[in-house]
């Protein structure tokens, strides 16, 4: 029976564009390693160290932050955030995770997060939906989700996922010393049977800019 897969993507009052499944290597590397090829993005913020929640992230130590000052990209990776249906006799599994990474900026400077983005791997049975979502933001504040959604019908598929904003735009407070932070969720629903789906990055980039830009 030939393979029909449906995809829809949503995102709450955005448009949100979509990478190729081979982007989200590409991605990666380049956010690991932009050396010296922009001028630096993010020189003047000072980050601390990242602070994890949730049944995505147990334990608090399967997690590791890239941070390139050149680019700007910040990137989560996690190493034990997914749904397996084989090891659940629940038709419905969710787990999330939130990410928190304190900040500080000098007088006169304020920080501005740009294009999130999340991706992962997704091997589903037949008649199965997986849900991402993703927020990015200022501790004290909020900002549009970056949602997608996969769907299978006749048959089953295995590939990578890729859901990115590049109209999201968050703006800290001059001088700021706050927490940035990274909330995502998956929701995997099927018949039960062998579906599992996981997590493996979560990014923005940062910028500094004086505050005196309106």
């Amino acid at each position: 029976m030939k393979k029909t897969t449906r995809r829809k993507q949503q995102i709450q009052s955005r448009n949100q564009s979509v990478a190729s499944a081979s982007k989200l290597g590409r991605w990666l590397l380049a956010g690991v390693m932009a050396f010296g090829l922009l001028q630096s993005a993010t020189a003047d913020v000072q980050l601390g160290d990242v602070d994890v929640a949730g049944n995505g992230c147990p334990g608090g130590d399967n997690v590791y932050v890239f941070h390139s000052q050149y680019s700007g990209r910040l990137i989560v990776v996690f190493w034990e955030y997914e749904l397996d249906q084989s090891k659940s006799s629940s038709r419905i599994l969710r787990q999330a995770c939130s990410a928190a990474i304190p900040f500080s900026l000098p007088p006169g400077e304020r920080l501005v997060l740009e294009s999130p983005a999340m991706g992962g791997y997704f091997d589903m049975d037949a008649e199965t939906s997986l849900q991402t979502k993703m927020e990015a933001f200022f501790a004290g504040n909020s900002s549009p989700e970056v949602k997608g959604t996969i769907e299978t019908t006749d048959s089953g598929e295995t590939s990578r996922y890729y859901f990115r904003d590049d109209n999201i735009q968050v703006v800290s407070q001059c001088g700021e010393e706050g927490i940035l932070r990274l909330n995502t969720s998956l929701l995997l629903k099927g018949k039960g049977g062998t579906s599992k789906a996981n997590v493996k990055t979560a990014a923005v980039t940062l910028k500094t800019e004086p505050c005196s830009i309106n």
